[in-house]
C-alpha cells in the first residue's frame, strides 16, 4: 500500500491510495446506470508479478497528478456512451475536492453488465 505525502509547514499529510480508491469507488457508484464496481481484469503476467488480488480501482501518480483506473458493472439498458463520461467527471471531482490533488485521467473499464434496466426519466 503506497501512500501519498504532502508536506506543509505545520506537518505532513499522508493519504493512502486505498482511501483515494474508496473515494473514487463511492463516487462512481452514485452515478445512475452503474450497478457497482468490479475487480479490474488482470493479465496473468501482472498477477504473477504482483501476487496481489485484483482490485476494482487502481491509483497511480506521476509527479503530482493522479491517474485512476476503475472497472464497473453497468445496468443492462444503460448507455455506455452516456454513463462513462458521467463516471469520469464524478470520480475526478470527488477525488480532487476531497484530496486536493489534481486528477489527470480517469480510465473507465466496463467489465460487466448487471441484470435490470436503467430507470427512465419521467417527463
Amino acid at each position: 500500500m503506497e501512500e501519498k505525502t504532502t508536506s506543509k509547514q505545520t506537518g505532513e499529510l499522508i493519504i493512502s491510495e486505498d482511501v483515494i480508491a474508496k473515494i473514487a469507488g463511492v463516487a462512481a457508484g452514485d452515478v445512475a446506470g452503474v450497478a457497482g464496481i468490479v475487480p479490474i481484469p488482470a493479465d496473468l503476467k501482472s498477477v504473477l508479478r504482483r501476487g496481489k488480488a485484483a482490485r476494482a480501482v487502481r491509483v497511480s501518480s506521476v509527479d503530482s497528478a493522479m491517474t485512476i483506473d476503475i472497472a464497473l458493472s453497468l445496468l443492462q439498458g444503460a448507455k455506455v456512451s452516456e454513463v462513462c463520461p458521467l463516471v469520469q467527471k464524478a470520480v475526478k471531482n470527488a477525488v480532487q475536492n476531497m484530496v486536493g490533488r489534481p486528477v489527470a485521467r480517469v480510465n473507465v473499464i466496463v467489465a460487466d453488465a448487471a441484470p435490470g434496466e436503467e430507470p427512465r426519466a419521467e417527463d
